[in-house]
Parts: structure tokens; sequence; C-alpha cells
């Protein structure tokens, strides 16, 4: 029965998107994503927010305040929470698509274009993504940020101080 596959289905995908399934009084099953979702979004909406705040503030309010070497130093204080919550809120709403039967390959089918023009450094962007069949959103958002910071640093080590 088709129905029988639908409710298979969805057990099957519940610790994937950790939807929440429950059963109604008629014994079939729903499911909530948006229920964990909720709390995840707005921890990386509020890492987003926290980090234009401080971009603001350092770039707009006080850059007289700083040398050019508190500038750098200051940059990671905005960086790593931006980054971090621009994954976070992307893995989770991939989570969400694939919750709802979109593959992660469908949904990163029109990345691939970027990527192709953009090289090492769009899949430097995109390589955090194919973690998210896989674990939580966290996982991505945390790997996607050490591989911003790594790459940060050889920024500031490699790069900066040739210019």
């Amino acid at each position: 029965m088709d129905t029988d596959r639908i409710t298979e289905k969805t057990k099957q995908s519940q610790p994937l998107g950790q939807a929440d399934v429950s059963v109604n009084d008629f014994g079939t099953e729903t499911v909530n994503p948006s229920s964990t979702f909720g709390l995840e979004l707005k921890v990386y909406n509020f890492s987003i927010v926290i980090a234009l705040v401080l971009i603001g503030y350092i770039y707009g309010y006080a850059f007289d305040e700083f040398s050019e070497t508190k500038l750098l130093q200051a940059t990671l204080f905005w960086y790593l929470p931006l980054v971090f919550g621009i994954y976070g809120r992307t893995a989770t709403k991939i989570k969400q698509s694939m919750d709802r039967g979109v593959s992660l390959q469908k949904q990163l089918a029109t990345a691939s274009l970027l990527v192709r023009f953009t090289g090492p450094l769009g899949l430097a962007f995109f390589f955090p993504f194919f973690f998210v069949s896989k674990g939580s959103a966290l996982k991505v958002a945390v790997v996607g940020t050490v591989v911003w910071l790594v790459l940060l640093e050889i920024f500031f080590v490699g790069i900066w101080p040739s210019l």
C-alpha cells in the first residue's frame, strides 16, 4: 500500500532532518519539520545579526579609534559569527527541503555552475554542505567556519604582508 511506503519513508528520514513524527487519532503519521528547525534558525539568524552589528560598530562608528593592526584583529569578531550563521542557516534550509523530498544533488545543481566559474574558492564554499546528509546543520556550520577561518589565516599570513 502507498501509505505504508510513505510512512516507512518518513520514519527513515526522521533522523536525517530531525523531523517531528507524531501519530494522530486515525493512526496515520504526520511530519512537522519546522518544530526543531525554528530554534536553529533563530540561533543562526542571531549570529548573523551580531556579526552585522559588530561590522557596523567597528567600521562605521569606531573606525578612527582602531589602528590597522587592530582592525585586522577585529575581523575575527565579526567574521566567525557571520560565516557560522550563513552556513548554519543555509544547511537548515537544505535540511528542510530534504524533508520535503528535494534531494541534495538537486539543490546543489545550480551551485555547481558557480563552482565551475569560481574554482577552488567555490569548492571551499560548498564543501561543508556535503555533510548535510550525514549530520546536523551545526556540523555544517562548524566545518564551514573552520574552513573559512583557515582561508582567512592563509590570507593574513601569506597574502596580506605582501600587499
